[in-house]
């Protein structure tokens, strides 16, 4: 995105926490980089934002948009969103994702799942990412929801700073938290031992996931091969 005007067409999401972040000299912005400012996203308001691109720009992150952030003053840059701050920050060459690629990504993730769940008879539970994001300039906060799109959002969120494999667990997290608080559906259960849910680990052994019942210490089942027989009904 070499356009400024491109980036004020984009359209952001937010996520429900902010922490307003008052910068000081000792820390801020000599801090924050490109490159590691999806880890102080949360921490800093948006209206601090273009203080960081004139820093940028001092420091040789140069693009034309870290000047158009570096040229708004404190009420305009209240107005950007997380679109087109994931523009800027794409413009100096950091890899991140949009919003709804992230989302896209989330769904992607929560499909490997699916068939766990059809195949043990939760075939009509259709889950799917549902963006937990209240604001216009934060990170998306990315949960597994129900087919009429509630959600339980009291476990960790599916967030764009995870990796395929941290994503896939934590999705699978979701879906358990999802089907228990919200329809006190407890799944996957082992039926051997009952007790809470199972929960997807990365065995060092396989490439693929696995189930994996706490109460009696076992592997049952990777992801993917979960049957009716594995899980208590």
């Amino acid at each position: 995105m070499d356009d400024p005007g491109e980036v004020s067409r984009h359209i952001g999401s937010g996520v429900p926490v902010r922490v307003d972040v008052e910068p000081s000299s000792a820390w801020f912005p000599q801090l924050v980089t490109p490159g590691n400012f999806l880890g102080y996203w949360n921490d800093v308001d948006s209206r601090y934002w273009p203080m960081l691109a004139k820093h940028w720009l001092s420091a040789g992150f140069e693009s034309n948009g870290t000047r158009w952030l570096a040229a708004l003053d404190e009420r305009e840059a209240r107005d950007v969103t997380t679109d087109q701050m994931v523009t800027v920050l794409r413009s100096l060459g950091v890899a991140i994702e949009l919003p709804a690629e992230f989302i896209a990504r989330c769904d992607r993730v929560i499909a490997r799942i699916q068939p766990d769940l059809d195949a043990t008879g939760c075939e009509q539970y259709r889950m799917q990412a549902a963006n937990a994001a209240i604001g216009h300039d934060a990170l998306p906060a990315v949960y597994a929801a129900l087919p009429d799109g509630s959600w339980w959002s009291s476990g960790a969120a599916m967030t764009p700073d995870m990796d395929d494999p941290a994503l896939l667990l934590t999705a699978a997290e979701s879906v358990s938290d999802t089907l228990t608080e919200v329809l006190r559906v407890f799944w996957p259960t082992c039926v051997q031992h009952a007790g809470p849910p199972m929960t997807l680990e990365q065995n060092r052994k396989n490439v693929v996931p696995v189930w994996r019942c706490e109460r009696g210490q076992h592997d049952l089942a990777p992801l993917g091969r979960l049957t009716q027989a594995d899980v208590e009904h």
